[in-house]
This record gives C-alpha cells, structure tokens and sequence, in this order.
C-alpha cells in the first residue's frame, strides 16, 4: 500500500517538479503549454504567464506542430530550443502521454545536451583525423588482438579490415627482425611507455615494407591501460632511396679514394743529393686535395724549379682544377725563360681553369747552384721561411692570385744563398696553423718534425701542404 496520503504525494509531486534541475513541461494534446517548473523559466528566460501563453513549438527549431500532433504515448527527440534573449542550446526531449480528466496530456522533460554534443562532435572529428590519416592506425586489447584498423592500414597491408579485426599484428611480422626487437615493444608498452621504431613488415601478398611505428598505452580515467594504439608510417620509398644514395655515396667514395690515390702518383716524392734535401708535406682535408706541389731539374742545367699551388675550395672540382694546373705548370716552368715570365703566361693559359668566384695560390721557386741564388715569385702564396745568414724568419712579398686577372704581372725576387740554408713553402692550411715563434728554423730535422705534427692537428680546417729544402 502507498504510505503517503494523496494530499501528500501531490505535495511531493509539487516539490519534485519546483526543485528539478532539469527543464519540465506540461503540454496540453496540441502542444501548449499548460505548466513549466522552475528549471524551465530560469532557463528560458520567461515567466509562467508568458510560457503558458506558448507552445512547445514557439520554443523549439526542429520539432514543428505535425510533429506534436505524431506524439504517441513515448518519444525522444532532439531539437534546437531557444531563450528570451536569442540564444540557444542544443536539447533533448523525453516525451509522455498522460491522461488528466479524462483529457490527453504530454508530460516532457527537456536536457540541455551542449555538452554532449560537443563532446560528441569533439570524437566525431577525432573519428576523421584517424579514418583519413595518412598514417596506418591500430588499436589492440590488452593481449595485442587488432580490435580497430583505419582504411590506410587496409591500403598499405593489403587485408580488409573484416581480416585483421580479431587477429595479432604479428600477421605482418617478416622474421627479419630479432626476437629481442618484439621483447623490447611489449615491455615498453605494458610498463605505459612509448615505443618508437622500424619494422620491416610483410603484406598479405608477402610483398615486404618499412614502417616507422610509434605504439603506446592508452589508459582509462583511472590510469588503468586498456588498449594500446599504434601509428605507422610507410617509410619504403624513403628506405629505398637511403639504400640508393647509401650506394651512390660509396661508389662515389670508392671513385675518390682511387682519384685521390691518382692525384698523389703525380706528386714526386722527396729527394736527397750532394745539393739539396727535399722533405714533402701533403694533407688533405678530405680524400681529394685543392694544393698541388711540384719540383724538377730543368734539363741541361743545375737549376731546381718548383711551386707549391693551393687552389680555393675543397671537393672534387678543386681537384680536377688542381691536375690541369699541374700538367700546364709543367709546359711552362720548364721553359728557359725568367721565372717571373713564366709564372704570368701560366696566368694567361689557366684562366679557362677556373670560374668567375675562383682562383688559385701560388708560390714559384728557382734554385740556380752555379750562381747560388733564389728566386721566388708570388701569385696569392706571399710568404715562405728561410733560414739564412742573409735573411732569417718570414719573408713576405705581394703578388696577385692566379687565375684572377688574366693580364695580371708578377714580380721576381732573388736572394742568396749557401751550404746548410733552409727553405720553407707552405700552403695556407699549413702557414696558418705554425707559430713562427714556436719554430726552430736553425735546426731542419726539428722543423721538419715540427709541420709534420702541426697537420695532424684536430684545428687543421684546409688541405697542408709543404716544400721543405735544404741546402747541402
């Protein structure tokens, strides 16, 4: 039996419908309204009077008269419902017949759903990001049994989404990856961390790609994980263009390890004789070299021509510039003629060598043992050593780069020199890294172990190179 006495349960009818969060309306059978609890004024923004000269309708978009008149006993509908003040909010309408003296009644009950809905389209978009990614998407349970795949995963693998629901990843494993790489996954994950790597995948038709694959947990509201989320890149195109150019880079090392080895045959080694001493230096800065030496006897005589040459840049057009200096500083030097003259038509006819941003370095030498005496030109290499009772230290003279003006003129100096004299020519990457001070130019073995250290050093950003000549 009901404990409560009919004036009572009307007063807690009452009190239910007054303190109700919830919007609540009752209409009569065409829609009017006939009474609104609390809720439903606040809400609205409109008093009783007002409401009840209303009808569900006046308050809604979406839910018309017809749609009133098509109420059965039950319903629930959606519709766009609307304040005093013009603004409005998503709602949800729970419809119920009711009879009242003996005359239909519709009791409704309206939910703000704004938030819903907007949690609603906040997945709906995410449901998008993720069914037109552009990277495969997997979901998996707890056990790693597929439990979601995104149409790029379908694409990329070959197998419906019907065909992997329900199945491990590990339809795709290859077998060429260890054990220990699938270890390291699980443990990652099941700890709640991420996990990124390559995995070298088979598709259903055992065609074989890469994949660049990032897996981690996902957790519930309680940081309990429930599911573990995979995307995955197709990285083949860009593995095979690495293993491509990977090739192209070591048949290009092996093509300049065999042009490096080349372009040192050229180079004479040093020599020893009742005139002089000879010590090479030659570093370069990579496998190919931009300095060149040379050094000969011209033919007939006691005279001993050489230049050292550094040419501006590094790589293999430097090279390349380097040989054709060489082959021509050969035509011309062993000429007769006045070094100075030598070294202006090796200007003239190297200009093809070079491009406009281009140029070359260049020191001239000529050791003329009848008449004991040095003459140097320099071409952009303005400075050698020399330890002489005439002239000890750096000696400096001006002179225009090689290939920079090609109707450039040069100046020779001569200078003498005796029994024990030393000499010393050096490219820019070895000059600029000794210290004059630090250099024992009265003792030629010491020097000479002295640059030797010097190109080994972790400083050393250009190729070295140096003529080291002693006079016997």
């Amino acid at each position: 039996m009901n404990r409560y006495k009919p004036s009572e349960q009307v007063h807690i009818f009452e009190l239910l419908w007054r303190s109700a969060c919830e919007i609540m309306l009752l209409l009569d059978s065409h829609g009017r309204i006939i009474e609104a609890n609390d809720a439903a004024m606040i809400t609205y923004g409109y008093g009783q009077e007002i409401l009840n000269s209303m009808t569900l309708a006046d308050l809604s978009q979406g839910l018309d008269k017809m749609a009133m008149d098509q109420q059965t006993c039950c319903g629930l509908f959606e519709a766009i419902h609307f304040r005093s003040d013009g603004s409005s909010f998503p709602a949800e309408l729970r419809f119920c017949e009711l009879e009242q003296d003996e005359q239909k009644r519709i009791f409704v009950i309206v939910r703000n759903i704004a938030d819903r809905k907007r949690l609603e389209n906040k997945l709906l978009y995410l449901s998008y990001a993720i069914e037109q990614n552009p990277a495969s998407v997997v979901i998996t349970d707890t056990d790693g049994k597929i439990e979601y795949v995104n149409p790029k995963f379908c694409e990329v693998t070959g197998y419906s989404r019907e065909e992997a629901i329900g199945q491990n990843p590990r339809i795709l494993k290859s077998g060429e990856q260890p054990p220990e790489v699938y270890q390291e996954l699980w443990a990652t994950i099941t700890a709640g961390g991420e996990w990124r790597g390559e995995f070298h995948n088979k598709k259903k038709n055992d065609e074989l790609y890469w994949e660049l694959a990032s897996i981690s947990a996902i957790r519930d509201i309680e940081g309990n994980i429930t599911k573990f989320l995979a995307v995955k890149e197709d990285i083949t195109e860009r593995k095979e263009t690495e293993t491509a150019l990977q090739q192209a880079e070591a048949q290009l090392r092996q093509e300049l390890l065999l042009a490096a080895k080349i372009q040192r045959s050229f180079l004479p080694a040093g020599q020893s004789n009742h005139q002089v001493t000879i010590r090479t230096i030659y570093e370069p800065y990579t496998l190919v070299s931009g300095d060149i030496f040379d050094f000969f006897w011209l033919e007939g005589t006691t005279k001993l021509t050489g230049y050292i040459v550094d040419i501006m840049g590094h790589g293999v057009a430097t090279a390349l510039q380097a040989s054709a200096l060489r082959v021509l500083g050969r035509q011309v030097l062993q000429t007769a003629s006045p070094l100075a003259e030598r070294v202006s038509q090796l200007n003239r006819i190297s200009s093809s060598c070079f491009t406009e941003d281009s140029f070359a370095a260049m020191m001239a030498f000529e050791f003329d043992f009848i008449h004991k005496t040095l003459t140097y030109v320099a071409a952009g290499i303005n400075y050698f050593f020399a330890c002489t009772p005439y002239r000890a230290g750096l000696i400096k003279t001006p002179g225009t780069f090689v290939g920079m003006l090609p109707e450039a003129e040069y100046e020779q100096h001569i200078m003498p020199f005796m029994t024990g004299d030393t000499f010393y020519f050096a490219s820019d990457g070895l000059f600029e890294l000794t210290d004059e001070a630090a250099l024992n130019l009265k003792s030629y073995p010491e020097t000479c172990e002295q640059l030797a250290r010097i190109v080994c050093s972790q400083k050393r950003t250009d190729d070295a190179t140096g003529l080291l000549i002693k006079i016997q």
